[in-house]
């Protein structure tokens, strides 16, 4: 695992390189759904747009 540290002292994260993490590449890949993922960011927009009404009329 490569892992880069020039900068990172003392941050407390951990950097790992991708091209070169065997876990990454073996990792198993899920298919995408295009419609599903449209379904839940028309869903998330609407979370926004519902509650920034609700904000606003709080005022």
């Amino acid at each position: 695992m490569g892992v880069v540290t020039s900068n990172l002292t003392d941050t407390g994260l951990e950097v790992i390189d991708l091209q070169t993490d065997p876990s990454f590449a073996e990792r198993r890949l899920h298919e995408r759904d295009a419609a599903t993922q449209m379904e839940g960011m028309r869903r998330v927009a609407r979370a926004f747009v519902d509650s920034r009404i609700r904000f606003c009329r709080s005022w």
